[in-house]
């Protein structure tokens, strides 16, 4: 199977970390966030992935190529953003899909915990034009859905009393798409494509992940609460996506590789403290902290509540994202 992950975006809500960091490399419990992505879809079964690139592209580029997932990983470059629909239509993401029936299109920005075997099992036995994978949010009137089919999409068609639910950015997609756009487009994959659809009468299948974790990480306050809630199950979580979990020094304090925490530090968990990442003496970290991989942590410096992103050096504050000490 084979997969397309959007990771085009700027980021404007993450703005102005993300004109330095594409929302992609942001740290989910230090790793970053397309990382999680590609894990779980390797789990699923992917062997194949094209990411579409923009802003910032050259540096999701280089960090992947350091990395081996056990997936081939290719890259569709935008000279500018196409949207989701237009990222799906680009030549050469069209030549990646040519031949396959069904694929993958995964949002680079979505933290979820879900098997996305079950995602594609069920629209092989629906069928459809696609199939859209559903979650609880903070949306859940946008999308309208009864008996496992798509109704509505923000009212449209009319509402007709099923279950209202957001829309997870996670699809499944067949060469319909390419049937009805002989050419490359700009444009949404919801609004131009599957709406439109909708409208005339086509099936589209809808799965909904009543109890899995879904994080968009779009926005500031939704990226800190989400490393927040899984930093005291951090072990439970890296192994369900298939990484290598760190291991407890302390009750509830995580470490990996090989930090250096000086005599002197205070810990306070839930906490995570990444390799060649350095706390030193009189240095307060915790609690909900995440100091990623070669970040310092100054003596003196209080961090509560806050991600230190790789190589950058901490000050002293609270929900914070620290991307360097100025």
């Amino acid at each position: 199977m084979k997969a397309l992950v959007l990771g085009a975006g700027i980021g404007s809500r993450l703005r102005p970390e993300s004109e330095v960091v594409p929302k992609p490399l942001w740290p989910v419990l230090g790793i970053a966030q397309i990382e999680w992505v590609l894990k779980r879809l390797r789990k699923a079964g992917v062997c194949e992935v094209i990411i579409n690139l923009c802003h910032l592209g050259e540096k999701i580029e280089n960090h992947l190529k350091s990395k081996d997932f056990g997936i081939n990983i290719s890259f569709s470059k935008e000279k500018e953003i196409l949207g989701t629909l237009g990222a799906l239509l680009a030549p050469q993401v069209k030549q990646f899909f040519e031949g396959e029936n069904v694929f993958l299109v995964h949002n680079a920005d979505i933290f979820l915990d879900f098997d996305l075997r079950m995602l594609f099992d069920f629209h092989q036995a629906n069928g459809g034009i696609a199939t859209m994978l559903f979650c609880k949010g903070e949306k859940e009137d946008v999308c309208e859905v009864s008996g496992g089919k798509l109704i509505s999409i923000r009212g449209v068609p009319e509402y007709k009393g099923g279950e209202r639910f957001v829309f997870s950015g996670v699809s499944v997609q067949t060469s319909e798409v390419y049937r009805r756009f002989k050419k490359g487009i700009k444009g949404c994959l919801v609004k131009d494509y599957i709406l439109p659809m909708l409208k005339e009468g086509k099936e589209v299948f809808a799965l909904v992940a009543k109890d899995g974790l879904f994080f968009d990480i779009g926005t500031k306050e939704n990226y800190l609460a989400l490393n927040k809630m899984l930093l005291p199950r951090a072990k439970e979580v890296f192994l369900s996506a298939g990484f290598e979990p760190p291991r407890a020094i302390d009750d509830g304090v995580f470490v990996f590789g090989n930090p250096r925490i000086e005599k002197g530090a205070k810990i306070f968990a839930p906490a995570l403290i990444c390799d060649r990442a350095i706390v030193e003496n009189g240095a307060s970290v915790g609690p909900y902290c995440v100091v990623c991989d070669e970040a310092v942590v100054p003596k003196g410096t209080v961090v509560q509540e806050s991600v230190v992103f790789p190589k950058a050096v901490a000050w002293s504050g609270a929900h914070a994202i620290m991307l360097s000490s100025t």
